[in-house]
């Protein structure tokens, strides 16, 4: 072969290519803000925490709190008056938490090409801008409402009487707005415990009906004490007579207008409606009021009966199927004319199914995962299972997650046979297999692995216990066909090669085991054909004691010695086998039965040596050859 040299021109060619090329690409990673807050971490999350707890505390304050304050207590008059303080602490951590908001990454939707991609802002310019289009203005008027309270307090001892200032004050229901962002704290609680949605939409409907109650009425008080008192319900029903005009109210416990208020709007809501409690004849304002309210609380009590029904109907959905399932089987038995014995058994095959449906409702929740969360959730579901096969003792977790993708739950009926070949694993029940009594977790089949050793399948043939297991009562097991296992193994070079070793000592053992029994069952047979000789030759010596007694005689001996020879060498050339033992068999048969007809001829014709031919076959009988 002749090399050739690159010519000059190729060479500047090739270096100004060289020279061309950009320089490759360098990952480098920008070092995140440290003000920034990342609820992702685990200091982030801890600490985002602490500070929902604290905001769920002051939510539920704006929310029971303060409509009661609004509607039935006067404006503080000084700073230093304990609810004031208690308000101005609740808006302390509303401002602190707005804070909070400018520096707390967020998850935003994006939509790209038609989809919507999930992404995180992780700037601090994106991160405001995205908190002033949403819940900035809502945050801001529910803190500067507050404003009302320290006007009171400020403006003098006559401002808070001013009907004005009362009106000014209801504004303060505003900061009720911030409740709406309970369901980003509740969204955060999602994933960090664990919720029961039947029993959260139960408790929730609960503490919204008490919610309505209560807010429906501070507003049935509300609207009464902005009017004319006198002649609303207020004054109506005889709750408020006082000699000031102002405040006409001044005599009565706030708490004894609460409970009659309060027990007004659960009879409404509840649509039991007593009517002693009602808005006050010519008052269009309460009256039209109370038309409001009704219809509210009528939408609301039907929200919550709807929800009662609908979280008691999927309570649970897998009993709910269950009971679907038997009443079709039900149908489909009487349809049919089933026998009474026949149903009981079917009822009682389903009701055992019970778990495996559940089973089958898991898997397919597990479906809808990641790859990466798939195998972590089913090597954890069922690694407890498939370690107690004894070829996977000490396998790799990622071998035993490929094998707990293959179990298939299976459930066999009292005394039904599980057909041989598959590994089984015991999961609820009894079995029997050969003369083995099989509980809990444990498994046969695994000599599948003997499969793997040169010679494979013939190999398995000669060695494998192919024997049918027999279900005690009804049998819950995991089953993997062999063909998945040797698959799975196969694809595990290290695994393979241990599991190889483990096959290759199970099979020394079956082998020495199988040796071991074919050694008895010949010298079973060899001491059957002992057995079998000496009877033959017994039977020939009867046949020659009655020839000689027997003038007559109807078979000579050399009839007699050429059968005893011929069984003496099929035993001497079939070596005692089950062939050999057939045939002597055979033979003192065929001479046993010419002694009895020697012996029956001989009484028919009254011959004078049978008494002594009978004599003469006992002590034959008696003889030990």
């Amino acid at each position: 072969m002749v090399a050739v040299e690159p010519s000059h021109d190729d060479a500047d060619k090739s270096a100004a290519g060289e020279a061309k090329k950009p320089p490759p690409p360098t990952l480098t990673l920008k070092k995140k803000n440290p003000w920034l807050i990342d609820p992702r971490t685990r200091r982030g999350g801890k600490f985002m925490g602490y500070l929902d707890l604290t905001t769920t505390l002051a939510l539920i304050f704006t929310a029971s709190v303060t409509p009661f304050e609004v509607a039935y207590l006067p404006a503080p008059e000084v700073w230093y008056d304990a609810l004031f303080l208690v308000n101005r602490i609740v808006d302390a951590v509303f401002i602190f938490d707005m804070a909070i908001a400018f520096m707390l990454m967020a998850e935003i939707k994006k939509e790209e090409h038609g989809t919507f991609r999930v992404i995180w802002l992780e700037e601090p310019g994106p991160i405001a801008m995205n908190y002033l289009r949403s819940w900035f203005l809502v945050d801001l008027i529910s803190i500067l409402v507050s404003g009302v309270d320290i006007i009171s307090v400020t403006g003098g001892g006559a401002l808070p009487a001013l009907k004005v200032l009362r009106t000014i004050r209801a504004a303060r229901l505003i900061k009720m707005v911030r409740l709406i962002r309970a369901n980003r704290i509740i969204k955060r609680w999602e994933t960090s415990v664990e919720i029961n949605y039947n029993y959260i939409s139960i408790g929730a409907s609960i503490a919204l009906l008490v919610m309505m109650g209560h807010w429906m009425s501070c507003i049935w008080v509300l609207q009464a004490r902005l009017g004319d008192v006198e002649t609303s319900w207020l004054g109506d029903d005889k709750y408020c007579i006082s000699d000031d005009p102002e405040n006409r109210c001044s005599n009565i416990d706030p708490w004894a207008i609460y409970a009659a208020s309060l027990y007004w709007a659960f009879a409404t809501i509840t649509s039991i409606g007593y009517g002693d409690i009602s808005a006050s004849p010519y008052n269009p304002g309460e009256q039209g009021v109370g038309t409001l309210l009704m219809l509210m609380s009528a939408l609301f009590w039907g929200y919550i009966i709807a929800t009662f029904c609908g979280v008691i109907s999927n309570m649970d959905p897998a009993t709910t199927n269950f009971r679907n399932q038997m009443d079709q089987l039900n149908h489909f038995m009487r349809l049919n004319s089933f026998p009474s014995e026949m149903r009981v058994r079917l009822r009682q095959y389903f009701h055992h199914n019970f778990h495996l449906m559940r089973d089958e409702e898991h898997k397919s929740l597990v479906k809808r995962l990641s790859p990466q969360l798939q195998r972590e959730v089913v090597q954890t579901a069922y690694s407890n299972w498939l370690l107690k096969v004894p070829f996977l003792e000490g396998a790799s977790k990622a071998m035993i997650c490929e094998f707990a993708w293959y179990l298939e739950p299976r459930l066999y009926a009292p005394r039904e046979v599980v057909p041989p070949g598959p590994l089984y694993i015991i999961h609820r029940g009894l079995a029997t297999c050969g003369n083995q009594i099989l509980t809990l977790g444990q498994c046969w089949g695994d000599d599948l692995v003997l499969e793997l050793l040169p010679g494979g399948r013939k190999v398995a043939a000669a060695l494998r216990r192919y024997k049918p297991a027999f279900a005690v009562h009804f049998l819950e097991a995991f089953k993997i066909e062999s063909d998945f296992c040797l698959e799975t193994i196969n694809h595990y070079k290290g695994e393979r090669k241990r599991i190889r070793k483990r096959a290759v000592g199970l099979a020394l053992t079956r082998a020495v085991i199988a040796a071991a029994k074919e050694h008895r069952r010949e010298l079973a047979a060899a001491k059957a054909g002992n057995k079998a000789w000496k009877k033959v030759r017994q039977a020939a010596m009867q046949v020659g004691v009655v020839s000689n007694l027997w003038g007559d005689s109807k078979m000579s001996e050399e009839e007699i010695g050429s059968a005893v020879r011929l069984s003496a060498s099929t035993r001497a050339d079939t070596g005692g086998s089950q062939a050999a033992v057939a045939q002597l068999q055979q033979d003192m048969t065929a001479l046993t039965h010419k002694v009895d007809t020697m012996l029956r001829l001989m009484t028919q014709q009254s011959h004078p040596h049978k008494q002594q031919a009978s004599s003469d076959i006992s002590e034959v009988q008696a003889i030990e050859i």
